[in-house]
């Protein structure tokens, strides 16, 4: 059993702590959701190093940048990938993350002008540009990489033959492909943009079936991002 102490702290809302919160309910390891207001953020960032969130409390010590945070839950709960390669494989995982927040970043523009920074009109050329050019050659790009992976780990039992990045088994990196192919989707109004997309719509359902992922998903509070 795990005894640490953990308190996790990022806005109200999912954002890129959302994957963190999935980790913990998935492995049911207790922690304190902490969420704070951007008034209150605000009053306190200058005195933490890298002024941003999201940060983790583990018994005292501070660890930021959430990629950083899942890596270390990883590591604590069991959700690397399969350790036949395993330096090759986790870096498989971050090449997915890395791929996410880079998509992630293009869509931040729409997202704010969806706050009301910025005109109408460039908000709907760029949701315009997004769902013929950006969105679809990152889809297009996942799914073959997710196809390679599968191909790589061959026969190992514990990975075969499942919908997750490495098969049956979930890893760090499934919650947040799972979380922001789910972000996306709300956020740029498409209901049907992973239609094309099997593997990676197989992979969400497979994450958010999970137990604690499931019962999270519908009780968790309500959030534009």
């Amino acid at each position: 059993m795990d005894l640490d102490n953990y308190k996790l702290t990022y806005f109200d809302l999912r954002g890129i702590a959302e994957p963190i919160r999935l980790i913990f309910r998935y492995t049911n390891v207790p922690f304190e959701d902490h969420r704070v207001t951007p008034e209150t953020w605000k009053d306190v960032k200058k005195t933490f190093k890298w002024q941003q969130l999201p940060f983790l409390d583990c018994n005292g010590k501070i660890l930021t940048q959430s990629v950083a945070i899942s890596r270390f839950l990883a590591s604590k709960f069991g959700l690397n990938p399969p350790p036949k390669n395993g330096a090759w494989n986790q870096a498989k995982c971050d090449e997915i993350v890395g791929a996410i927040n880079d998509l992630r970043l293009q869509i931040k523009s729409y997202v704010l002008s969806k706050m009301g920074i910025g005109s109408k009109e460039d908000g709907a050329l760029l949701r315009n540009t997004l769902l013929t050019s950006s969105v679809p050659r990152f889809l297009e790009n996942l799914v073959e990489l997710l196809d390679s992976i599968r191909k790589d780990f061959g026969d190992d039992d514990a990975f075969s033959e499942g919908n997750f990045i490495f098969g049956r088994k979930p890893v760090w990196a499934d919650f947040w492909l799972a979380h922001f192919t789910d972000q996306w989707v709300e956020v740029l109004e498409e209901p049907k943009m992973l239609e094309k997309y099997e593997t990676l719509k197989k992979q969400q359902e497979e994450v958010y079936n999970l137990p604690g992922v499931a019962e999270w998903i519908k009780e968790r509070p309500s959030s534009f991002i």
